[in-house]
């Protein structure tokens, strides 16, 4: 959400030459996909507060294989991109953490189940995220 990091964002993917890279909290408003000289960002973030939101850019390489992108919540996106032998269907999820309340957790994870089980069958799947795993001793 800072002045200019897109722009820098944008620089770094055609240096590195990454064509598609999923990000988590863009912290941007709103759902859409926007254009770039270097390629396309698509996004789904919350509607009016700049918190949370996951997308992926897309370099213009590759911007003739995206099938489809579904904005799911601001936690959570998909991508479809047509592969040689099979597609691929890509999700970039931000998950909450282990002090959130299970209803939200269950809620993200439910979502995730049924969007995944929407996939077509024959797609290879992959989810790629900030899963917000938790290390060292447990407060018991």
């Amino acid at each position: 959400y800072r002045a200019g990091a897109l722009k820098n964002l944008m620089e770094i993917i055609y240096e590195k030459r990454i064509d598609i890279l999923a990000i988590q909290e863009m912290r941007w408003t709103g759902h859409g996909i926007m254009d770039k000289k270097e390629g396309t960002v698509y996004y789904s973030c919350h509607d009016s507060k700049h918190q949370f939101g996951t997308g992926f850019i897309v370099s213009k390489k590759v911007q003739q294989l995206v099938i489809d992108f579904q904005p799911i919540n601001m936690r959570m996106c998909k991508i479809r991109i047509r592969g040689r032998f099979r597609n691929y269907s890509i999700f970039s999820v931000h998950a909450p953490t282990e002090e959130k309340e299970e209803e939200a957790k269950d809620h993200f994870y439910d979502t995730l189940e049924n969007e995944y089980k929407k996939c077509p069958r024959h797609d290879i799947k992959i989810i790629i995220g900030d899963l917000n795993a938790k290390i060292g001793r447990e407060n018991i």
